[in-house]
C-alpha cells in the first residue's frame, strides 16, 4: 500500500508543472537569474565593464544547455557511484558481521550448512 501511495506523490509532482499554466503576462517564461541580473546591471550602472570575460561562448543556446545536461549527467552519475559503493560496504559488513557470529554459534556445539566447510 505505501508504494502505491509514493508512486501516486511521484506522478502528481512530476504531472503538476505540466497543468499549472504560465502567465502570459510576463515576456519570457524561463528567464535565468544571469538575464535577470545582466538587465539589472545595465539599468542601474548602465557605464559599469565587466572585469574579465569569458574566452569561449557557446554557439548558441542549444550547446549551453547541452553543457549544462551534460554537468547534470556526470554530477549523477558521481552521486550514485558514492552511493552505490556505500550499500555495498554496509551490505559486506553486515554479511562478515553474520559469518562471525556463525562461528561462534559452531563453536559452542550447534552447526549450521555454511560452517561445514569452516
Amino acid at each position: 500500500m505505501q508504494r502505491y501511495v509514493l508512486i501516486l506523490i511521484v506522478c502528481s509532482l512530476v504531472g503538476m508543472p505540466l497543468v499549472w499554466s504560465v502567465p502570459r503576462d510576463i515576456g519570457e517564461p524561463f528567464v535565468g537569474t544571469d538575464s535577470q541580473a545582466v538587465a539589472l546591471i545595465a539599468t542601474l550602472a548602465p557605464d559599469y565593464k565587466p572585469w574579465i570575460s569569458m574566452p569561449w561562448e557557446p554557439p548558441g543556446t542549444t550547446v549551453e544547455s547541452f553543457f549544462f545536461a551534460l554537468q547534470a549527467a556526470l554530477g549523477a552519475g558521481v552521486v550514485g557511484y558514492y552511493l552505490g559503493r556505500r550499500g555495498r560496504r554496509g551490505r559486506r559488513r553486515s554479511r562478515c558481521h553474520g559469518a562471525v557470529q556463525d562461528r561462534r554459534g559452531a563453536s559452542q556445539g550447534t552447526t549450521s550448512p555454511s560452517d561445514e566447510s569452516f
